[in-house]
């Protein structure tokens, strides 16, 4: 088995996608919304480049099972924040959001400095983040406000059931690691 790199391609495209924060946040303000299409597109067309990377050329690294998710909610939050700002979406629905990944992002710290763990990203949360961006989209292009609106409820009900599938996948883990240690 080969040595894997802090610096592997998959996680120079994490990295790189978490630099695209800042102009995401840039165009939203300006309300550049072809830019922002860009933006995002590039940004999911990376994020699918440094998994797809990771696994088929076995580039998974402990730290590339950080930054992918803290990049995806980076962007996501940088999101969510400017539309805040521009009035452009519900503070509750961006309470939901922030939160959700707050909580992500302390239950991952805690599991990795604490439980020596790595809580696996799982479908659900993808689903989650994937009907989340489309939801950002949606209300960036202004769709008909039925649209928007059915968009947020998924929205929120995929941000909820993610947050449950992590919990349960972190206190499985968490039981069967305090297993082995007994």
């Amino acid at each position: 088995m080969r040595k894997k790199y802090i610096f592997s391609l998959p996680n120079i495209l994490s990295v790189f996608r978490l630099l695209l924060s800042l102009p995401l946040g840039y165009f939203l303000l300006c309300e550049e919304h072809i830019f922002v299409l860009i933006i995002v597109f590039i940004a999911y067309c990376s994020d699918l480049l440094d998994g797809f990377i990771a696994r088929k050329f076995d580039q998974v690294t402990e730290i590339g099972k950080i930054i992918d998710p803290l990049a995806d909610k980076l962007f996501i939050g940088t999101a969510v924040v400017i539309l805040i700002i521009i009035n452009k979406i519900p503070l509750w629905f961006a309470i939901v959001i922030i939160s959700r990944d707050i909580l992500l992002l302390l239950g991952g710290l805690f599991a990795s400095i604490k439980l020596k763990f790595v809580i696996p990203s799982n479908y659900v949360g993808k689903i989650a983040v994937v009907i989340i961006g489309i939801t950002i989209l949606g209300i960036i292009f202004d769709f008909s406000i039925s649209i928007k609106y059915g968009l947020i409820v998924i929205a929120t009900f995929f941000s909820f059931l993610s947050l449950i599938v992590y919990l349960i996948n972190f206190i499985k883990i968490f039981n069967l690691q305090n297993k082995t240690k007994n």
